[in-house]
């Protein structure tokens, strides 16, 4: 029968009216006085790439560029806009020649700190995880008390740990940026990104295993997160109330396999407003995930109509672009009408989902299970063994 939900892991600018026109030509000066810096178009094209204006962030960081086109930092702003364009290949040559001119300035002035930091980033944002921890001990050696390196030391640990797919080395990858963390909450206890870093690698560690009490340290961690992060840093805050609510899921869980079915019950209550402050913080990044988690809690729940009409409006809402991601929303969509007996409805959305995602082998194994429930076995047969040859099972 069907395995259910389960799957592996998933500023404004005020315009001012002068009143005297001496004071107005002062002003249009010192504007064009900033306008002639790049820190003025660098700091431009971040709150533009902030409201997601991306075409207007790169041509911002251009004109950054044209004016100073040796700084690394700029080139590095240009590229995550590419990435967040969606432009990968492009923004890949733009960080290695952002990594070119940084290499350039480090071999001029091997103890520039903030040198090593951008180096780590763009190493980092490069897939080089080994050279990135590097270059971020190397500019903690020369600083040791700047939480931000420490910060991303952590963040690069919980990557590699992520790129393991099982065993002592990913346990050792979190535990180690869990380390790094604490030295960022040691400089500042009060640094929100910290904790929240810190909430998440507790939270992969308590998922190896069901243990409670990570999940509990978890839970702690996220919510001071989510206490310390301002509240204008939208999408910090919505990753770390989305942290809490996927800690939360996952006790729910574990609280039902122990046979506790009303503490899993409100777990899984308490995990739907967390997630549900996620989504009205961030609804078209964190916000997107957050919807599909959601929608499956309500499934959990029983809440079978619900769940469905929040599949609905995610699908509604998804880029075109994100075929895969829609399919991976159609299929789960798809388990809860098999919930509901309804297999008739679960095949033609498995059907939409393949259409979309060829290669969605729980799709098709899904399928294969509804087949069989309505007596189409033939049919059943041949979806489970296509299942099969796309890995299911492997």
């Amino acid at each position: 029968m069907s395995s259910g939900l389960s799957r592996p892991s998933k500023l404004s600018t005020a315009a001012r009216l002068a009143i005297v026109f001496a004071a107005f030509a002062m002003l249009c000066a010192c504007v064009t006085a900033q306008e002639d810096t790049s820190g003025y178009w660098m700091n431009k094209a971040q709150e533009l790439m902030d409201n997601e204006s991306y075409e207007e962030a790169l041509r911002a960081y251009d004109s950054a560029i044209e004016l100073d086109p040796e700084d690394a930092r700029i080139w590095m702003g240009k590229g995550d806009t590419q990435s967040r364009m969606g432009d990968y290949n492009e923004s890949q040559k733009t960080y290695e020649n952002a990594l070119d001119l940084i290499n350039e300035s480090l071999e001029a002035n091997p103890l520039d700190a903030e040198g090593w930091f951008v180096k780590g980033e763009l190493l980092d944002r490069l897939y080089r995880y080994d050279e990135a921890l590097e270059s971020y001990n190397m500019s903690l050696e020369i600083d040791p008390t700047d939480k931000e390196v420490w910060l991303n030391t952590g963040n690069t640990f919980s990557k590699i740990a992520a790129s393991q797919t099982q065993g002592p080395e990913r346990i050792r990858a979190f535990e180690d940026s869990i380390i790094a963390y604490g030295e960022a909450i040691k400089i500042d206890p009060d640094y929100g990104n910290a904790w929240m870093g810190k909430g998440y690698s507790l939270y992969y560690l308590a998922a190896f295993n069901k243990n409670l009490s990570k999940y509990d340290e978890s839970l702690k961690a996220f919510d001071r997160a989510i206490e310390l992060i301002p509240d204008n840093d939208t999408r910090n805050l919505a990753l770390a109330w989305d942290g809490r609510a996927v800690a939360l899921s996952d006790i729910s869980d574990a609280l039902e396999d122990a046979g506790r079915q009303n503490e899993a019950k409100a777990s899984r209550e308490e995990a739907l407003e967390s997630y549900d402050n996620a989504i009205e913080l961030d609804p078209n990044f964190t916000g997107l995930e957050a919807q599909l988690d959601k929608a499956d809690i309500l499934a959990s729940l029983g809440r079978y109509n619900e769940s469905l009409d929040a599949f609905d409006k995610l699908i509604e809402i998804l880029p075109a672009n994100e075929t895969l991601y829609a399919a991976m929303v159609l299929e789960d969509k798809g388990n809860v009408l098999e919930m509901m007996g309804d297999y008739e409805g679960a095949i033609i959305v498995f059907d939409r989902a393949l259409e979309l995602d060829p290669s969605n082998m729980y799709a098709m194994q899904e399928k294969g299970v509804a087949l069989q429930s309505l007596g189409r076995i033939s049919e059943a047969e041949a979806a489970f063994a296509k299942a099969k040859e796309l890995g299911y099972g492997e």
